[in-house]
């Protein structure tokens, strides 16, 4: 929009009754007037059309509860809606109105050229920019505040946050930075994978590698390494993976040949399983059931449907021998011939009136097959979750994975064994609360087939995914506790079995690869990271020389300066060398003057 042309205000703030429209200039409106004459008003009303709530509100953080009703004019009348309306010129030169009404609960419904809306068009575009309103309200919060506060205010009023921040971490960059806690525990996260390659001397060269960071001859070296193993050259990293997973899994098995893992769910199987959810929620609606329940109707006239098919497939015959019965070939008067025809019109008109109940039972049919198939694919992706740890659930692997743990490691041993234990159980209980639903879901389209629908059968299937839902989120949970508890388990059985076969270095090349990604990330950071250190010291050194310089430099000469000019005839001349900073060992300026 490119200006505003008019504003219309009733029953809110300082107006009561309908006013003429104020009408702006085209460049530039200035409003006066006495106190309290609703000036104020006027820039609230335009602030509350376009952003839902004025900043005096939006401010109060503290107690919001004392403007409560504030919106509305407390002389307005009770049967009227308090409403915001303005003229928007577009950049094209056409006209758009604007209008806001006040709702009983202080909220506003919005309209554009008459016709409601949820939200203005450009209303997400908006909320970065700065509100270009600075009210009464705000000048005074900015003139009682302290210093400090002050300058954040002021760069909050006046839309310039990010240019504070961006202050606020340059000053933090150039003296003392410290890495967000994100990166730290980013970079934390190798310490394993660091004390690994450097515990292996065969790995020496890859390890100088990784700590210089220098990501591309670093996988240059580990590919070499690997080809050596392997025994020949792959180029694909997935190709290389797969062989080095091979030879280890070969050692490995002689020891223990199953997996220990319980992985925790990603962002998009939390999406997948919401979605999931939301659908099964939606199944079960009013309007679902009040469609299904809508097909008892049509259970009570299935015997007109019936019949209908019944004269239809009498009366085809009748037309070849009309003086027959179609069904016993008994002899037919011409009057019961017409009398036959008469009832099967008679039939065929009321099943015509059953159509659009037909019609939607096979879209209630459609409808369940669609959410057996949706129920069928989510129980499935949420069961294999914990499929690999629970492969384990047997006397001879679990005897077998409490022997390579040993005694130094039976508490990780104890751990896996309660996880088994906890998420098997979780797992029956869905699988139990699935195949009710399962038994729910086929009674219902049964009933659809043989026109049977009930009220109970909606209330049953209803009712069983309720509990199904439930049953998700305690089996997702437990997946959750155990997680990390595995995650540890694994490890060091992983570590155990590598050191009884031998593949230790395998393991750690295995390990390079699966994170090559997240190496990569860690060697740009670290890159970063060195550019501020360098930044750090050029500040530093820029700093000390310009300290240095003015005290040696500029305050001896003014020194001499105030010298020359209260010296009196006869004072001696004074021969001073200035002034120096105290330096460390190595000839920098001391800490205590550089930052």
């Amino acid at each position: 929009m490119k200006r505003i042309k008019s504003l219309t205000v009733q029953g809110f703030r300082g107006f009561n009754k309908l006013q003429e429209p104020i009408e702006f200039h085209d460049k530039l409106t200035l409003i006066s007037g006495q106190n309290s004459y609703g000036k104020t008003s006027i820039s609230e009303a335009l602030e509350w059309l376009l952003y839902g709530i004025t900043s005096k509100i939006e401010d109060a953080s503290h107690n919001k509860s004392e403007y409560l009703g504030s919106y509305r004019n407390i002389h307005f009348p009770e049967d009227q809606t308090p409403f915001v309306e303005a003229v928007f010129v577009m950049d094209d030169g056409s006209e758009v109105v604007y209008r806001g009404e006040l709702q009983a609960d202080e909220a506003i419904q919005r309209y554009i050229n008459g016709q409601k809306v949820d939200n203005w068009t450009w209303a997400i575009d908006a909320i970065n920019d700065p509100r270009p309103f600075i009210l009464q309200h705000a000048l005074k919060n900015l003139l009682l505040t302290n210093p400090s506060d002050r300058y954040q205010r002021f760069t909050k009023l006046i839309g310039e946050e990010e240019l504070a921040d961006l202050q606020d971490h340059f000053i933090s960059l150039s003296t003392k930075y410290a890495p967000p806690r994100e990166v730290t525990n980013f970079l934390n996260s190798f310490s394993d994978l660091e004390e690994k390659i450097k515990s292996l001397p065969s790995l020496e060269k890859i390890f100088k590698l990784y700590q210089k960071s220098d990501f591309d001859k670093l996988f240059a070296t580990i590919n070499t390494e690997c080809s050596s193993r392997i025994g020949k050259s792959i180029a694909d990293t997935n190709e290389i993976l797969f062989e080095l997973k091979n030879l280890r899994g070969i050692s490995v098995a002689k020891y223990f040949d199953q997996q220990l893992v319980l992985e925790s769910f990603s962002d998009e199987e939390e999406k997948q399983i919401s979605d999931d959810t939301n659908f099964l929620i939606n199944a079960i609606t009013d309007e679902f059931s009040s469609e299904y329940l809508d097909l008892i109707k049509l259970a009570t006239i299935q015997h007109i449907i019936d019949r209908a098919k019944f004269f239809n497939h009498g009366l085809a015959e009748l037309l070849n021998k009309p003086k027959e019965c179609p069904f016993c070939g008994h002899p037919l008067a011409e009057s019961e011939t017409t009398k036959i025809q008469h009832e099967c019109n008679r039939v065929n008109e009321e099943e015509s009136k059953t159509k659009k109940l037909q019609a939607k039972r096979e879209e209630i049919n459609s409808k369940l097959k669609a959410l057996r198939k949706r129920f069928e694919q989510g129980y499935s992706r949420l069961v294999a979750k914990s499929d690999t740890l629970l492969s384990l659930d047997t006397q001879e692997v679990l005897h077998k994975l409490e022997t390579v743990f040993g005694i130094e490691n039976k508490t990780h041993f104890d751990a896996v064994n309660n996880a088994i234990e906890d998420v098997r159980s979780k797992k029956e209980m869905l699988n139990s609360s699935y195949q009710a639903a399962v038994i729910c879901l086929d009674d219902m389209g049964d009933s659809l087939v043989k026109s049977t629908e009930t009220p109970e059968k909606i209330k049953n299937l209803a009712d069983v995914l309720v509990k199904h839902i439930s049953d998700i989120d305690v089996y997702k949970k437990k997946i959750k506790d155990h997680a990390t508890t595995i995650s540890v388990a694994s490890k060091v059985l992983t570590n155990i079995l590598d050191l009884q076969a031998g593949t230790q270095e395998l393991s750690v090349l295995i390990e390079l690869l699966e994170r090559r990604d997240l190496l990569n990330k860690r060697a740009v950071i670290i890159g970063v990271l060195g550019r501020v250190k360098e930044l750090q010291k050029q500040v530093k050194e820029y700093v000390s020389n310009k300290i240095e310089n003015t005290v040696n430099v500029d305050l001896t000469r003014n020194v001499l300066s105030w010298y020359e000019r209260i010296k009196t005839e006869g004072d001696p001349d004074v021969h001073f060398n200035g002034f120096e900073l105290p330096k460390t060992k190595s000839g920098a300026i001391n800490s205590t003057f550089a930052p």
